[in-house]
Formats: structure tokens, C-alpha cells, sequence
């Protein structure tokens, strides 16, 4: 196995384990809006390589990128694909399940159906071609599969319960945040005045 992580802002040169059975290689890292942050000098020849490009060196390596849905990029799901389709890694989702406040199941029913069906019809109308666009180091099939699985059990889960009648808490907890930053919530998302 090969693998190295890194949390911080600025390159680090990984710590690379490789032993005689290498069959996997992960490649963790969380990036914090800095572009630089994805760079790094593999081989100590004072180059800086992107992880994709070093990582697609190796026969028995992917990249995935993780996108945490919560009720801040929800409503975008369909944008929030074409752009992780646009890095030409693999994509993987997470839920934000607490604080309960960002709970995408928080969502009024018209809401949910929106999302629903603007992810559906971009799966089955869309998706391939935009795939394939991007598609340099993945595989548009095995991408398009990842969409399915991983975004469907998204929207089952968004879809599994009926939180409405504790919105509130969102709107609270999105009160102190425009409070404290000098924003204004229905100004980004105005589709949350209901």
C-alpha cells in the first residue's frame, strides 16, 4: 500500500510506504481553498507535481475528491457535480448529518422534489457528454457509476425523512452566521424564502 495525507495549506512531501504487495495507493488530502495546497515535490527534483498527474503514473491508483452535502450546496447538487466533474477525479460524497441545523433533510418537500428531479434529468440527459469532456484520467464509465451510486443514496437519504417543521434551526443557525460575516443568507440561497 502507498499512501500519504496531508491538512495543512502548504505542500508537504508525503511519506510514501511501499511494500512488495502493493495494491492500492491512497491519496488524502483536504484542501482549504488554496490552489498551491495540491502541489508537491515527489521526487525531490525541486518540481512541483499535481497529485493527479503523479498519482496516474501508478497503475493501481485513483484520486477521489469528496464533496460534504449539507444544506449549503445542496440545492446546487447538479453545479456541485459538473464542478468536481471538472477536476477529473472520481467523485464521493459525505453527508453532514450534526449538526442537525445543516441536516439536508431539513428541506421543504418542494425542495427535495426540485433537487431530485434536476439531478435525474441531468443523470439521464446530460451527465455522459459532461463526463466525458473532463474525462483525462478517469474513466467516463466508472465516473457516471459513481454518480449513480453515490449521489442516488444522497437523495435517498435527503429524501427518507421529513425534518420541515424543524427549519428553524437552519435559519438560526444561518442568523449567526450572517450576523458574525456581514452576509445575508437569502441573498446566496433565495430559494429559501418560503
Amino acid at each position: 500500500m502507498v499512501s500519504y495525507n496531508y491538512f495543512d495549506s502548504t505542500p508537504q512531501r508525503p511519506v510514501w510506504t511501499v511494500g512488495t504487495l502493493a495494491r492500492t495507493a491512497w491519496a488524502d488530502s483536504a484542501v482549504f481553498g488554496k490552489p498551491h495546497a495540491m502541489e508537491y515535490d515527489a521526487d525531490g527534483s525541486g518540481n512541483a507535481n499535481s497529485d493527479a498527474a503523479t498519482v496516474t503514473t501508478l497503475t493501481n491508483a485513483d484520486i477521489s475528491a469528496t464533496c460534504t452535502v449539507n444544506l449549503y450546496n445542496i440545492t446546487r447538487f447538479v453545479n456541485v457535480c459538473k464542478y468536481y466533474t471538472s477536476l477529473d477525479v472520481y467523485f464521493h460524497t459525505s453527508l453532514v448529518q450534526y449538526p442537525k441545523a445543516l441536516n439536508i433533510k431539513l428541506l421543504p418537500q418542494h425542495l427535495k422534489d426540485k433537487i431530485t428531479n434536476d439531478f435525474n434529468y441531468w443523470v439521464e440527459n446530460e451527465a455522459e457528454e459532461h463526463i466525458a469532456k473532463y474525462a483525462k484520467y478517469t474513466k467516463p464509465e466508472k465516473q457516471l457509476q459513481r454518480y449513480n451510486n453515490t449521489c442516488n443514496n444522497v437523495l435517498k437519504y435527503m429524501n427518507s425523512d421529513d425534518w420541515h417543521n424543524e427549519w428553524n434551526k437552519f435559519l438560526d443557525y444561518s442568523k449567526a452566521l450572517d450576523n458574525h460575516h456581514s452576509t445575508d443568507l437569502f441573498k446566496t440561497y433565495p430559494e429559501y424564502l418560503f
